[in-house]
């Protein structure tokens, strides 16, 4: 599926109906004493806090349905349950790896009328309800039924959002269908439970109930780091460092126009941080807005790279909650404790700090060890026009470290 529909426009939740992302809620924690704030990569993007108007480049496909799905578990999202018939009959689940673990997302939001899903990650539909159970139990246990021996068949249809074309048909055992969504849009989804004679025909099959019909709106998620799969994480990280390594020219060249490297996000943040008139991007009320922006930015410049990507969110008050447990409870040092997050280890950002000086403060392990940091010279017209340090390193002016690799210390 790729391409088919447009974005859906809703007169409820402003925040989230113009934008195809929707973010987990933060858990609620205890209040903590001390919140502990650090950089996490020696770049403007950090971790995100807003919505990306992207949809990411699109691939073509022609995986279909299968009949079956196997090694699935039964932790799982709560079904959707439809209007068209009494929620006992028949229920439409759909999940993937993170939703099958954690449960749906977006489930208050008010526009949210069906299930979201997200786009280039493979999912998992399942029929559920009395119905199901009452059709296996005609065709596997009633021997004096009329329909005993034959078979319980799913008829699942796949449409765009007004329903005018059919996008993918499954007929086959009602437990589970699969399939990827190749787009942020909006889909609609129908399926029809049948007695047939063939579960993979629905020809001459006998109906029951109603068919039941669902929204399904696709949309990428954000998830808290610590809810990352590691081949996720893999592939943020990879992504983020790519985006470093590759400079704008020969990575547009590569993934098209719309490719951005590292270099104009940290010469955008160093522009207008260290304006020497005023620092645009954290005083006042320029501080939110600028790095929603910025961050939108950057995960558009991720997904054309790769579009199953969305940034991460980083929820600190549980690192400084079990510092603070620990330091009640085991008398440990609080700071340190906050600091062995996990997005201080080198499969996410790498330790807090490396040393307790400019010589000795270098990233030395994991993606980020020994990244340079960027010069003037960087560019390729060698420009003067940028904000530098006076070792011409794009830090902020009044930053003399003339270290010149990504650095972190806490002293």
């Amino acid at each position: 599926m790729s391409g088919y529909g447009s974005l859906p426009v809703s007169d409820a939740a402003p925040s989230a109906f113009l934008d195809p992302t929707v973010e987990e809620p933060l858990e609620q924690k205890p209040n903590t004493r001390k919140v502990y704030l650090a950089a996490l990569v020696a770049t403007s993007a950090g971790l995100a806090i807003a919505g990306v108007h992207s949809q990411g480049a699109a691939r073509s496909t022609s995986d279909q349905w299968p009949a079956t799905v196997s090694s699935m578990n039964n932790v799982r999202g709560a079904p959707v349950t439809l209007d068209s018939v009494d929620s006992d009959d028949l229920a439409i689940g759909v999940y993937n790896t993170y939703t099958e673990t954690y449960g749906a997302v977006g489930t208050d939001y008010p526009w949210n009328d069906g299930s979201i899903v997200e786009p280039y990650r493979e999912h998992y539909f399942e029929l559920t309800g009395d119905l199901v159970d009452e059709c296996n139990t005609m065709v596997t246990t009633w021997k004096n039924s009329d329909y005993y021996g034959q078979a319980c068949t799913a008829k699942w249809s796949l449409f765009s959002e007004d329903w005018g074309t059919e996008l993918e048909q499954f007929v086959g055992l009602p437990a589970t269908a699969q399939t990827t969504f190749e787009s942020a849009t909006t889909y609609r989804v129908k399926v029809g439970l049948y007695i047939s004679s063939d579960a993979g025909s629905v020809d001459g099959a006998t109906l029951l109930g109603d068919e039941v019909k669902t929204s399904l709106y696709s949309r990428y998620v954000r998830r808290e780091v610590r809810k990352y799969t590691d081949d996720d994480r893999d592939s943020l990280i990879a992504t983020m460092r790519l985006l470093y390594d590759l400079d704008d020219s020969t990575g547009q060249a590569k993934y098209g126009k719309h490719y951005r490297s590292m270099q104009y996000f940290v010469s955008k943040h160093t522009d207008l941080a260290g304006d020497e008139t005023c620092d645009h991007l954290h005083e006042g009320l320029g501080f939110l807005t600028n790095h929603v922006a910025i961050s939108m930015e950057f995960e558009n410049a991720l997904r054309v790279v790769d579009n199953t990507l969305s940034l991460p969110y980083w929820d600190y008050t549980i690192d400084g909650n079990n510092a603070q447990q620990a330091a009640e409870n085991n008398g440990a040092d609080e700071e340190k404790a906050w600091r062995s997050s996990v997005v201080f280890t080198d499969e996410w950002f790498g330790t807090s700090s490396p040393g307790n000086d400019l010589n000795t403060a270098t990233m030395l392990t994991g993606p980020w060890a020994n990244t340079p940091v960027m010069t003037l010279t960087d560019y390729d017209d060698d420009s003067t026009s940028h904000v530098s340090n006076s070792y011409g390193y794009l830090r902020a002016p009044w930053n003399t470290n003339n270290n010149p690799y990504v650095a972190r210390f806490n002293k």
